[in-house]
Parts: C-alpha cells; structure tokens; sequence
C-alpha cells in the first residue's frame, strides 16, 4: 500500500480552506527521496484586465506548489519570467507551440510543465485558464478554464481549476482528509505512522491529500526509553472529513481512586457506544458508589459537620466567586478552582490530572453527554431525584442537562444544573433609524420582513454582524441559524436535529442554513459586506448601530453583547425574535452556566443543595450584575425581573415568558461536530464554499462518529 493513496471519489475544496493549506505542507509530507518525485515546473502565470489579477495569480501559483508537495509524488518548481519567457500564454488566443514548451522544458530540466493565464473577459468575469505540457508525450495534455462571476467567488474557481488540472494531470481525483487523533494522546511522547511512513505532527491532527485506507500504527515512548505499540488499526480517511480515532485510556483518575486498565477486570471496563471491544475508547469505570437520593446540602441541612473537607470546581467564573466564598462561609468547605489550560472545555484532560474536579462548570454540555454515557461524570438524578429539582426549576430548563429532550420525561439522566442563561433569540435595532422611517418593532414574521423591506429602501444596511472570534469564529453565524431553524420546525424535530437524529440535509434543515446564510452573503444587506462581517470581531456587532449617525438598522446578536456597550444603551433598543408561526408559541434560544457533579461526594452535594437556594440565586443575580455580566440572567424560578435593571430585566421577562426555551444546539452535539464541524462550517458557509457540500460533509462526518 502506498504512502500516499488518493481517494476514488474526487473532492472539491472549499475557499474556506485555502488560507490552511500552506501551514501543513511542511509538517505533514512523509519524506520522500528528491529523485523519485517527477519535476513540474509553474510558469509564471500572463496576467490582463482588472487590477486584482496579479493577487489571483500568485494564490493560483501558491495552490498548485502546495498540493503539487503534499501528493510526495511532484517536486514543484517555480520558473521566473526569464526561464519561462516563451511559454506565457494570453487572452487574446495565441498560445505556445509544442516546441516552446519543449525549450523551456528542457532548458530548466523538468518532466512536466504549467502554465496559465488571468485576466478579465468583456462580461467582467475573471478568467482562469491553465494548461501541462508532458515531456514524455511532448504535448498539452491537460487543459482547464474556469470563470468567476465576481471576486467573491474568484477562490472558489482557484480552486476548481487547480483541482481539475491536478485531476487531470495525475490521472487520480484530489483528495484532501484530516485524522484525528482523541483520548490518551500525548504529542511528545507518540507518533504516527500511515502504511509505515512517519508523521511527525504537533497536537494530534493530520490534514492534506490523505483519503483513503491505511494501516495506522501509533506508538508511545515510555519513560524508561522503551516503545509501546498504543494502536494497530486500519482506518478509512475522509475526504475533507474528521476522521477521528480514539487512543485507549491508560488511566484515569476518579476522585482519589487510581486505576490501571490492565488490572481491572473485565465487567469495569467500560466502552464508547459503537466502538466494540477492540480496546478503542475504553475507558475505566470504577462501580459508583450508592448514594442516597436524599436532597442533600448544607451543613445544618444534613445534620453533620461537613467543615475541614475539601471541594474541587473546574473553571467557574469570576462572577460565581461571591457564591463560592457563601458557600464556604455556611459549610466550612474548603473551595478551590482548577484551570483549563485550553481555552476550550476539555473536562476529559482535567479528570487525569493530580487533582481532579469534584464538580465543573461549563457552558456546553455537549461533551459532557458522551462523559455520561461513559460514567465519568455522575448523573445529577443519582444525587437528587427529579421532584426535589423540580421545585427549583421550569421543565425545559431541567432538560438543558439531558443528553435527549425528547425522551427527558421517560428518563432520570442528566449531565447538570442550569444556574444562569441568556438569550440569543433577539435583534438589536438603533431606535433613531426605526423612528426616522417609521418603522415599529416587528411582533410577527411578515412585519419582520417589511421592516427589512423598509431598510432597504432608505439605503442603510438592514443588519450589522460580526463573527470574528480567534479559533471560535463561526458560533455567531451557528446561533442565527438555530434560531432560524427554532422558529422553523417542529420542537421535537429541533431537539432530534440537534441529538444527530435528523440530518443537515433534512430539506427543512437546508432550507433554514441556506436562507440564513444567503442572507449574510447577500449583496448590500451587511454593514460593511461581507468583508465586514468576516473581519471584524463578534463584539463590534452593535458598533454601527450605536454610531453618529447609526450605519445599520438592526442586528441578530445574544444579550450579553450588551456587556461591550453599557455607555451606549441608550442608543439601542431590542426585540425578540417573531415567531415563524404565533399558533406554535414562543420560543427562544438561550446559553447557559451548568454545573456538572464528577464525583458526588459530600461537598459536591452540599454545592448543588446550595446553588438551589433562593437566597442563593438572588446572591447569584447581584453578583452577575457587579460583574458586569448584565446579558445573563438567573435560571432559578426564584428569580423575578424585578431583581435587575434595564436591559437585564427585559431579558428576564423575554425569557420567562417563553412558551418554549431551547439550549444553543451547537453546544449540546458532540463535541466535534458542534464546536468543530457545524461551527467552521457555518464559517466556510459565510466565506463562500458550497452549503449543499458543507452540509454532507457534517453529515457524513456525525455518521461515522455514532457507528
């Protein structure tokens, strides 16, 4: 088997992952010796017309050096205008002969030869026309020529041309693949081998011209210098998909109790649905202890004195800090917060370090699901039964922790409490702009699209958005479309969506992305247009609105943006989204802080006891707005508007006036589809790559990860 084999099914880039290619070149080729890679020189490319083909020129020149690399089978070379002067062809037809392709191929020492050319046709298109000349058959063998409408879709023709040529070229479709590599891997101290060539990666992910079946063998360097084989399996790679396998669990750590995998026996060792028995993620599981369903909580609650013992909370934030030193304060708990060294949520890391979490908090509870299901965390239904929580807490908001809305009612599982949420089914708007053209807050859909209707014809742009946000950039552009979709279908199918149950290419689902995504795309419709909404950060969504005079009418965007703006409040006003349908309810998407209980010790229990206390959620809501965190809201039935000032307090009474409350569905997937795939795939979307492509790509990618 070869090192490199490429897939049989041809597969078209997306723009999206044009700036990408070039960081893995280097990092990810096996190495492969100089002479047995047929030389390709790159001619440089003729250029007329428009002022911005000298920009599409060298992406196209740079796009073919990389792939042409990444297959190991090409050694690119880079001709200068002086090595290549007599095989540039133009636009206006006349074209090289054979014996100038011959020249230069000889002259410069190369067995294959690209050139090309960019320009500007009389409609206004951009022009992209490449040609390979092959030494052996001293001819043009290949010949590609794509059209761009506008520059917005110039990078989707880049990379139809490279692809085809390619294609056509090599004789094998073009296929990009990313493995990755999830549980016990740790990137100093292993490595990765594909049909026996080496991958020497940092992190645990692979990405280039790798679809296709390989014998994958990953080895660990133990401490005493000695080599152990970790994984032997062959794996099928995806083309542009998350191929994803999951080293075994060597260790981990409940509470104080260390196990070793090899020592358990067989009934406590406990694994990954689907997986099978072959060792991939398994995972240790340790019999839970009986615990009493008993509410339990403080210390005169309980009846015993629970000072001296000690209580581990993973990453709460500083704005749970009053609440934490409460809670010592009446129980005597020692409390200490342990870090996520990642940015994003990664409690399975935490769990195997010296000192794990007796309770995390987290604001997707989505990885937490699979935690669950693995019983590495506790299920909050062991600690306290269902009719004491629901003393404390609307139906819906108890369901945010259960891995199934739609089975909630049938089954006592749940990965957490909801202590505090806000809302992002809601539109912004500069009330100065809606006064001038008198235009009224829109209570339905229809007065909602005439209020975008009159936008337009004042000439302002109808909506701001923003989703610049470092590695997280998407979400915001994820959040509309659940909305959308929210208001769209039926609840049950929303909470089946969102559980990998209906598919992204459900044609209610497709029509909701698209219409969302088109919508972003449109042509006058985003402040700043789409370079706007690209490159500016998600913070800087409310900026036009505020602006003197405002710059845009409205904008989709959650309460806590109100946090950047609090001089500014005065300038904007808000409105929740209309429902599609008003027979169907109200519905509204909302975020959340939930505590998820680890290890259901005596002080994780007084913890959660005490997060259920009136008193504690109105210290909560005090301690949110010294904070500064005026978008959140307490999700305790305790909790009344009237405990907040403007805006918090309309967010409040939008949210507990809603028929009907539904968690961000990102957030609640799997972690790799949600936060990886749906999110920068919502991100590729708004860039310009294909929705319909995009959508199957997620798909197939949920698909295999629930086999």
């Amino acid at each position: 088997m070869n090192a490199i084999r490429l897939h049989r099914r041809p597969y078209r880039r997306t723009a999206a992952a044009l700036p990408f290619i070039l960081l893995f070149v280097v990092a990810i080729v096996p190495h492969v010796p100089a002479q047995t890679r047929a030389s390709v020189g790159i001619a440089p490319l003729s250029q007329t017309g428009g002022p911005n083909t000298a920009a599409v020129a060298e992406t196209v020149v740079g796009t073919l050096e990389a792939v042409l690399t990444m297959t190991g089978r090409f050694q690119p070379v880079l001709l200068n205008n002086r090595q290549a002067e007599s095989v540039r062809p133009g636009l206006d037809g006349t074209a090289p002969g054979a014996e100038d392709y011959r020249t230069v191929a000889d002259r410069n020492h190369l067995d294959n030869l690209i050139t090309g050319s960019i320009g500007t046709d009389a409609d206004g298109r951009t022009v992209i026309a490449l040609q390979t000349y092959n030494r052996r058959d001293d001819a043009v063998t290949v010949e590609v020529t794509e059209n761009a409408p506008n520059l917005f879709s110039v990078f989707d023709a880049v990379d139809r041309a490279v692809v085809a040529l390619l294609e056509g070229f090599t004789g094998n479709p073009v296929a990009f693949g990313t493995l990755t590599l999830a549980g016990d891997w740790q990137p100093e101290r292993d490595r990765i081998f594909l049909d026996g060539a080496t991958y020497d990666v940092s992190g645990a992910r692979i990405t280039g011209l790798l679809a296709g079946e390989y014998q994958l063998v990953v080895t660990r360097r133990e401490s005493d210098g000695a080599t152990t084989e970790l994984l032997s399996r062959t794996v099928e790679i995806e083309p542009d998909g998350l191929t994803a396998v999951t080293i075994p669990l060597r260790r981990v750590t409940t509470g104080s109790v260390e196990v070793i995998a090899g020592e358990l026996p067989a009934d406590q060792i406990v694994f990954a649905p689907g997986r099978g028995e072959d060792g991939l993620a398994a995972v240790v599981a340790v019999p839970p202890p009986a615990v009493s369903t008993t509410p339990r909580g403080t210390a005169e609650d309980l009846g015993q004195d629970l000072a001296g013992q000690s209580l581990v909370i993973y990453n709460y934030p500083p704005a749970y800090d009053a609440l934490v030193a409460a809670f010592e304060e009446a129980t005597g708990i020692s409390v200490s917060r342990a870090l996520a060294e990642d940015p994003a949520w990664r409690l399975d890391l935490a769990l195997q370090t010296e000192q794990p979490p007796h309770v995390a908090f987290m604001s997707q509870p989505g990885p937490a699901f699979d935690l669950l299901d693995l019983e590495i965390v506790d299920n909050l239904y062991r600690v306290f039964d269902r009719a004491y929580l629901q003393q404390f807490y609307r139906r819906d908001v108890l369901a945010f922790g259960h891995p199934d809305p739609v089975a909630y009612d049938d089954s006592d599982r749940s990965v957490g409490l909801t202590t505090a949420m806000s809302l992002k089914s809601l539109y912004w708007y500069a009330p100065s702009i809606f006064m001038m053209w008198g235009i009224s807050e829109p209570t339905t859909r229809s007065e909602m699209i005439r209020s975008l209707t009159q936008l337009r014809r004042a000439s302002e742009a109808p909506y701001s958005f923003a989703i610049e946000s470092g590695n997280s950039t998407g979400w915001m552009v994820t959040d509309w479309i659940e909305d959308r979709l929210l208001q769209t279908i039926p609840l049950e199918e929303f909470d089946a969506w969102s559980r990998g149950q209906v598919s992204f290419r459900d044609p209610v689902v497709e029509d909701a992305i698209t219409r969302t995504i088109r919508t972003i795309r449109r042509t006058g419709e985003m402040y700043g247009g789409i370079d706007g909404v690209t490159n500016r950060s998600f913070s800087e969504t409310l900026a036009p609105l505020v602006a003197q005079p405002p710059q845009a009418g409205m904008a989709f965007g959650p309460s806590f943006l109100a946090q950047w703006y609090q001089d500014d409040l005065d300038r904007l006003e808000f409105f929740p989204t209309p429902p599609e349908n008003p027979e169907n309810g109200t519905r509204r998407l909302v975020g959340g802080d939930i505590f998820v209980v680890v290890e259901a010790t005596s002080a994780a229990r007084a913890f959660i006891r005490f997060l259920n206390r009136p008193d504690t959620a109105r210290l909560l809501a005090d301690s949110l707005t010294a904070e500064g965190q005026i978008g959140n809201v307490v999700a305790h039935n305790a909790a009344v508007p009237d405990w907040y000032d403007e805006p918090q307090r309309s967010f409040a009474t939008i949210i507990r006036d809603a028929d009907y409350l539904r968690f961000d569905a990102s957030d609640r997937m799997n972690r790799e589809v949600g936060m990886e795939r749906f999110l920068t795939g919502a991100r590729s979307m708004v860039y310009g790559s294909d929705i319909a492509g995009t959508l199957n790509s997620i798909d197939r990618y949920r698909r295999d990860s629930l086999r």
